[in-house]
């Protein structure tokens, strides 16, 4: 039914976002490959089963790296230890090109294991940034339960503005310029993200006739599902 096929599109498009675009034939251009989707349906209606079933792939890969990401990480504390007692060492010569040869000779900076989470269910924007630069370049905003992500930090009267704008930029496939005073200057570019909420008819109505998820062009981006009820008749 429309609740697992909407299951299965957004299990689809986090699996091959990574990998590829679309072009646009009018344009030429190239747009990312995700989804934003909403499936509509009642409580009894399977919708967290359907979830489950399509995403299980998901869930046995994020589960199987997981022990491996913690030796990994362990690993690279280890190296980051020993680069560093290296660089320090390389900093105590006694004149500039001294210095500079030692730190030229030293390897390549140890770099962090990739954080094995692909999915989410209430992110915050920053936390989304931080993910997909510390993790995987493409992520999934997956909740059965669509209210969570709507009554998340993220989605909060302070933050729900620019959550909203920023995904609507990764859907796009634009860069975000991120300035903070802790975390400096960078730009966050080529990421990836898909969205699948699923929500009862009460929560739907509430989001979807929302001013300002509307004028932002956010409810535009979605792909929405709300097919008839099935209950009573499997």
């Amino acid at each position: 039914d429309g609740v697992a096929g909407q299951s299965v599109l957004a299990a689809t498009a986090l699996a091959v976002q990574n990998h590829l675009d679309v072009v646009i034939p009018a344009t030429g251009h190239s747009v990312p490959s995700s989804l934003f989707l909403v499936s509509i349906a009642a409580s009894g209606e399977r919708k967290s089963a359907a979830d489950k079933e399509a995403m299980r792939a998901v869930s046995d890969w994020e589960h199987e790296r997981y022990d491996i990401w913690l030796a990994e990480k362990e690993q690279f504390r280890r190296d980051q230890l020993a680069y560093d007692i290296a660089k320090k060492q390389a900093e105590k010569a006694k004149d500039f090109e001294a210095a500079r040869a030692a730190l030229d000779a030293l390897p390549e900076a140890p770099k962090p294991p990739l954080t094995p989470i692909l999915t989410t269910a209430e992110p915050t924007l920053e936390g989304l940034l931080k993910l997909v630069q510390g993790g995987y370049p493409g992520v999934g905003i997956f909740a059965d339960e669509a209210g969570s992500f709507f009554g998340g930090h993220g989605m909060s009267s302070d933050n729900r503005l620019r959550t909203i704008t920023g995904l609507s930029d990764l859907w796009g496939g634009r860069p975000i310029n991120r300035v903070r005073s802790g975390d400096g200057a960078s730009i966050v570019r080529g990421k990836r993200c898909s969205l699948h909420l699923m929500a009862q008819p009460g929560i739907a109505q509430a989001f979807l006739s929302d001013e300002q998820l509307r004028d932002q062009g956010f409810l535009s981006r979605l792909l929405v599902s709300a097919p008839r009820s099935t209950v009573g008749t499997r």
